[in-house]
């Protein structure tokens, strides 16, 4: 899934938000594109941020801990996958971009 909804954070002095993610350690028995996101951390352009065009990514702001919380509600579970090669893509060598706002 391409995220389009997802749990946010506001941005402090700002209208803008991040959508709050936790990031796996390792996927374990888990499967891409159903419990978890495949991700890049790229660094676009701001200009771009909060955008799908191609050189785009999805701000994003990093839990350190899921304690009380629960995945897929209040934050989304991503996985960075450095061998694949094909952005906005929900597929094997699919990933989406995404820009720590910080």
């Amino acid at each position: 899934m391409i995220p389009r909804t997802y749990p946010t954070v506001l941005v402090s002095g700002t209208n803008a938000t991040e959508m709050v993610v936790f990031e796996l350690a390792s996927a374990g028995s888990l499967v891409a594109w159903e419990d978890y996101i495949p991700v890049k951390l790229v660094s676009a352009d701001a200009s771009v941020a909060d955008t799908y065009n191609n050189n785009g990514a999805i701000e994003v702001s990093l839990l350190a801990s899921t304690s009380g919380m629960e995945a897929g509600i209040d934050y989304i579970n991503v996985l960075q996958a450095p061998s694949a090669t094909t952005a906005w893509y929900v597929g094997a060598d699919g990933y989406i971009p995404i820009r720590d706002g910080k």
